[in-house]
């Protein structure tokens, strides 16, 4: 991806008041459903994988003064909005409602006629999308926002959000179907934040191809002897012989517990690329920066 804008999210404290959310509806409702009669479904899921498209619903509706709370805002007023009748579906939210695709898919689903299997396919890439940005992606956010947009042709669109629990700096993440060739090799359509971290851990980035090479490699030699490595890497106080000054983020920091009950597992099975790896349920943080 290449630096595009700059747009600053922070964390917002404040509440929606009720006539300021009414409003908003009132504006969007119209706006999306103008949007809908002049194009299609198929249009509008892929306007809200792209992040200007966005920012312009969130000012036209008078949110953009919320920050980062604007496009929790903006998710709520659209599950109201639109709705099957209008060709497309909003699914998930924030905290605990991103986890309840699985249960308001289905019920699209019927609505629109899919198969067993697009339903599958659609969670999976639900699912996957989640875990790219919490584990493949180590950034120091923390994923609260989970929003997905499907169409009645099966395309779709997610737009996540994280949040740096320390500084309340906010990252947002937007994926798109129709674009999208690879989970694991630059498949996001962009990701906007206002902060910029030296060291991340990118499994994701073209320069990490080798990286996602090596990591399946690994688990197919001596587990044993990769338990040892983690062991010494756990001693405190000791230092290398280069970059003896360069202080390490605590998220990039080897991870004390290790599963490694399941990396034995995958030992004995070894995945046949990164994204079958990063599909097994348990394989979480800890794993990847293992590997």
């Amino acid at each position: 991806m290449y630096r595009s804008g700059v747009k600053d999210l922070r964390g917002w404290g404040g509440k929606t008041e009720r006539f300021q959310y009414n409003l908003s509806r009132q504006i969007l409702n119209e706006v999306v459903h103008k949007f809908l009669n002049l194009y299609d479904a198929d249009e509008l899921v892929c306007g809200f994988a792209e992040p200007f498209f966005t920012d312009f619903m969130i000012v036209v509706a008078g949110l953009d003064e919320m920050s980062a709370d604007s496009t929790i805002t903006l998710g709520n007023i659209l599950k109201d909005v639109v709705t099957p009748r209008d060709g497309a579906a909003v699914l998930g939210g924030r905290f605990l409602n991103r986890f309840r695709i699985p249960q308001e898919l289905p019920s699209v689903a019927q609505l629109f006629g899919f198969p067993e299997k697009k339903v599958e396919h659609l969670l999976y890439c639900s699912r996957m999308v989640a875990k790219i940005d919490s584990v493949a992606l180590q950034d120091g956010f923390d994923l609260y926002f989970h929003l997905m947009i499907v169409s009645n042709t099966g395309s779709w669109s997610v737009i996540q959000q994280s949040i740096n629990p320390y500084t309340l700096a906010v990252r947002r993440y937007h994926w798109f179907s129709g674009k999208l060739k690879s989970f694991v090799d630059e498949p996001h359509i962009g990701i906007i934040s206002d902060e910029i971290r030296p060291r991340v851990l990118d499994m994701t980035a073209k320069a990490s191809q080798e990286s996602r090479r090596a990591s399946l490699e690994l688990l197919s030699h001596d587990v044993p002897k990769l338990q040892r490595i983690h062991m010494f890497s756990r001693i405190p106080n000791q230092t290398t012989l280069d970059e003896e000054t360069v202080k390490v983020a605590d998220f990039l920091r080897p991870s004390e517990r290790i599963n490694w009950a399941l990396v034995y597992k995958l030992e004995n099975k070894v995945p046949k690329d990164y994204e079958s790896l990063l599909a097994v349920k348990q394989v979480g943080t800890s794993i990847v920066r293992l590997l």
